[in-house]
């Protein structure tokens, strides 16, 4: 699965497309060796939120997916709207696919506690249930507890904050500073949940993209390829 997490600031300037407005897209994502991104427009019927599927160079794939939309309230963060198991299907013809739609007025009314400093910001997870067309190598989400896990980082950027399941002794051979974190006698040794401030959620996963290489689960299948049967 992956997760896309999307400020966008300005919000109240946002335009509607019958006056020229434009949509606002997310960073990219690579998710199981496709990119992925999130816009968010002004429809005439209101606001809405798509989930993009950037695989344009393929032909002949299928993805289904079911997406999680969460809009952050920052009045209080138990209040938070979330939206559950959304359907989606990509393939060559129908790239993206609408997750969320709201009435302008609505959307943008105080009482929701959904702007702050006229920000807004949605965090969309997705999980594909199938794929078909496509060569991918699977990768870690670590938005999801793992057993193989040992920490939770709780990464708080200047406007957003994620949850982050990690391992300890891997992001120590890789950082002298979770080296010393760690394995140095401090009190995050002993910890099971570590803060991390000023740091930006998606930036920090795609370290951890790097640090943890994409793999392919050892079966009798991949364990023989490339072995010469005569010798």
């Amino acid at each position: 699965g992956g997760a896309i997490i999307f400020e966008i600031p300005n919000f109240s300037s946002l335009k509607a497309k019958r006056d020229g407005g434009d949509a606002r897209y997310s960073p990219k994502v690579d998710v199981k060796g496709v990119l992925w991104k999130v816009s968010v427009s002004r429809a005439p019927d209101g606001l809405q939120v798509i989930l993009h599927c950037l695989a344009n160079q393929l032909t002949n794939f299928r993805i289904s997916a079911n997406a999680d939309v969460i809009i952050i309230c920052h009045r209080d963060y138990s209040e938070n709207h979330v939206y559950e198991d959304i359907p989606c299907l990509f393939s060559e013809q129908h790239s993206c696919n609408r997750v969320y739609s709201s009435r302008w007025e609505d959307f943008i009314s105080n009482g929701w506690g959904f702007i702050r400093d006229d920000q807004v910001t949605f965090e969309i997870r997705f999980r594909i249930t199938d794929m078909k067309g496509i060569k991918y190598y699977n990768r870690i989400d670590f938005h999801l507890e793992d057993p193989r896990s040992d920490v939770k980082l709780l990464i708080k950027g200047v406007r957003i904050s994620a949850k982050i399941h990690a391992s300890k002794q891997i992001l120590a051979v890789h950082s002298s500073v979770f080296q010393a974190m760690f394995f140095g006698g401090f009190d995050e040794q002993n910890k099971d949940e570590v803060e991390l401030k000023n740091i930006d959620p998606n930036e920090f996963v795609d370290v951890l993209n790097v640090l943890y290489p994409p793999y392919e689960k050892i079966t009798c299948k991949t364990m023989l390829i490339g072995y010469d049967y005569d010798s």
